[in-house]
């Protein structure tokens, strides 16, 4: 699947949408509302949509997380800096933009590698990964309660996971039980993080938790290589 940008028109699967915010335009002293999503191309690139005011309504019921979409007819604005995309541009929905569901997108279907954690900082997209969970898997933000944070380890790497799920899901899933993951690997600031988009893409091997003296080696991170090079560059 690629991003198709011809006359405003891409395809992509959803990958994250968030709940409808309400700001203040301090030029204009008014209120708007605004709800985003990102839209994922399946090969490491990805875009923030945005929906203003009256356009959520319209458009808000058709956007449903792991779904294909076409969007035509959609504007393009530059990226804020704070985008969640990785691209130098957003697109904006407008009144006579169009959107269809192409189906569910089935991350099986999807080209994955599997690796090592060594692997870590010299791949991105879809890959599959054994190691021992780390931290368990909370939810840190009560207005995300579908998001949940944790971590999993190789006894000296630790590796960042963000699963989306729904509350009602049990996760069941403890403290050094040895699992193997699926996910979308992407930078996270100066390291890494592993997007898993539900609890399918995560398997337990064993349940017998590893010894804790040795779990607790496992804190190192990987430091993105374009980190580095970012603070060598200030030197």
């Amino acid at each position: 699947m690629i991003f198709t940008l011809f006359f405003r028109t891409l395809v992509a699967y959803i990958e994250e949408i968030s709940n409808t915010e309400t700001y203040i335009n301090k030029l204009k002293n008014v209120e708007f509302e605004i709800k985003k999503c990102i839209l994922n191309n399946n090969d490491g690139t990805k875009i923030q949509c945005n929906m203003y005011n009256e356009i959520i309504g319209l458009f808000a019921a058709k956007l449903n997380l792991n779904e294909k979409v076409l969007i035509r007819n959609a504007s393009i604005v530059e990226a804020k800096n704070y985008t969640k995309g990785n691209l130098p541009f957003e697109i904006n929905i407008q009144k006579f933009s169009t959107i269809d569901s192409l189906g569910e997108f089935q991350w099986r279907n999807s080209k994955i590698d599997n690796i090592d954690f060594n692997e870590i900082p010299h791949k991105n997209g879809y890959v599959k990964l054994i190691g021992y969970i780390y931290n368990e898997f909370v939810v840190r933000n009560e207005k995300k309660s579908h998001e949940y944070f944790g971590s999993i380890t190789d006894k000296k790497h630790k590796l960042d996971i963000l699963l989306i799920t729904s509350t009602e899901e049990n996760l069941n899933i403890e403290l050094g039980y040895k699992i193997e993951v699926t996910g979308d690997l992407q930078k996270n600031g100066n390291s890494f993080l592993l997007k898993v988009n539900n609890l399918e893409q995560i398997k337990v091997i064993s349940n017998t938790p590893l010894d804790l003296v040795e779990l607790l080696q496992g804190s190192e991170i990987f430091i993105s290589e374009n980190s580095n090079q970012d603070e060598s560059s200030t030197d």
